[in-house]
């Protein structure tokens, strides 16, 4: 979206109807054109996000599965991502989600997804605390609480939805509360909600959520450091060694913009903050 443009919607048309297994919508596009892409949503129970993005003109497709796993407490859960890209008629590739299409090692497709996950992150956390302070609780079965009669505690009661993309929202919401038993079977059937995070920088701290625990990660991330080490002694010796004024500022120059590049990288294995007011 741009927020400095008028807004735009588009619409979203139920092709599969709410069952036990899930349910499905098509985006209809603002484009009347013949050749405008469409995607297609399916929800699968439990937790499995389907998108499937078409082209028209040679029948390509760009599939990406999201899979959203509950962690041990509320408030916390574990995401597992893939893209998957279909050639089409004429032997050619789609272009993917942005930069994740591209060859590139695992560790670095890692810590750049943050650059996608963490752009929902504040508005997940923040809703989710907000809704059960407003009387939002799952489990209402195991509560001991009959959902209709529970009005105050029904989604669609406390927040404003008016928009055509909003249907699937609304479906999903219905879907929990009807066929879902109210949402994930805490230990002792105990929903408390987390406790509301207002720090950015643990908000989206990338270390505790998955360098620490992720092998590949952690390998890189001491290789990358021994980059910034070593280079950053050689810009020092550089300056120290090389009489030619020139060829010492540059080689010292070359050497450090390695050690701040690896810097970079570092800080992005830690924490990596993102603010929509920012982000133009």
């Amino acid at each position: 979206g741009n927020r400095y443009i008028k807004d735009q919607y588009y619409d979203m048309k139920m092709i599969q109807s709410p069952t036990l297994e899930g349910f499905a919508f098509k985006t209809i596009p603002r484009n009347p054109n013949p050749n405008a892409p469409y995607s297609t949503t399916e929800f699968r129970a439990p937790s499995l996000v389907k998108i499937t993005t078409t082209y028209p003109k040679n029948d390509a497709q760009q599939i990406l599965y999201l899979y959203i796993t509950p962690s041990s407490k509320p408030g916390f859960s574990r995401h597992i991502g893939s893209q998957v890209l279909v050639k089409g008629k004429d032997n050619k590739l789609p272009a993917g989600l942005a930069f994740f299409a591209l060859p590139m090692p695992i560790w670095l497709n890692h810590i750049l997804a943050s650059t996608f996950l963490h752009q929902d992150q504040a508005f997940l956390h923040h809703q989710e605390v907000i809704l059960a302070n407003k009387g939002y609780h799952p489990r209402y079965r195991e509560n001991n609480i009959d959902p209709s009669h529970a009005e105050e505690q029904k989604y669609s009661s406390l927040v404003f939805t008016p928009n055509p993309q909003d249907k699937m929202v609304l479906t999903f919401r219905n879907w929990l509360r009807n066929v879902g038993q109210g949402g994930v079977p805490w230990v002792n059937h105990q929903y408390t909600p987390p406790q509301r995070i207002m720090d950015s920088r643990q908000l989206y701290d990338v270390y505790s959520a998955h360098t620490k625990n992720c092998k590949i990660c952690l390998t890189a991330l001491k290789n990358i450091k021994r980059v910034r080490f070593f280079s950053t002694i050689a810009a020092a010796i550089t300056l120290a060694t090389i009489k030619d004024t020139f060829r010492a500022l540059f080689g010292a120059a070359a050497f450090g913009l390695i050690a701040l590049l690896s810097h970079k990288l570092i800080s992005l294995f830690y924490i990596y903050e993102f603010s929509h007011a920012d982000n133009d």
